[in-house]
């Protein structure tokens, strides 16, 4: 993700795209983390990725995959999807 890039478009409130830089990077970290377990996973929906994380991960990149894939299935506000992603971001970054 290009810090830089994403900081300014936080600074300038262009929420939708922010959320959606996150979601993608979120994605990616989540998917990495499965194919160290799994060498032959793709990523292909927020449903698999959770249904996968739930048999490959631990509990907490599980519920972040879940997480995810509820903000795909349910209607939530742009920047209460940020604060989490944001949340989520943070403590999948730290690993």
């Amino acid at each position: 993700m290009d810090k830089k890039d994403f900081e300014n478009k936080l600074k300038n409130k262009k929420i939708d795209e922010c959320v959606s830089i996150l979601r993608k990077e979120l994605i990616e970290i989540l998917t990495k983390k499965i194919q160290e377990k799994d060498k032959y996973f793709r990523y292909s929906t927020t449903k698999d990725l959770h249904n996968k994380a739930k048999i490959c991960l631990k509990q907490q990149y599980s519920e972040i995959a879940s997480r995810l894939y509820n903000f795909d299935i349910m209607y939530e506000l742009d920047e209460y999807k940020l604060d989490e992603m944001l949340e989520m971001y943070k403590i999948l970054s730290k690993e």
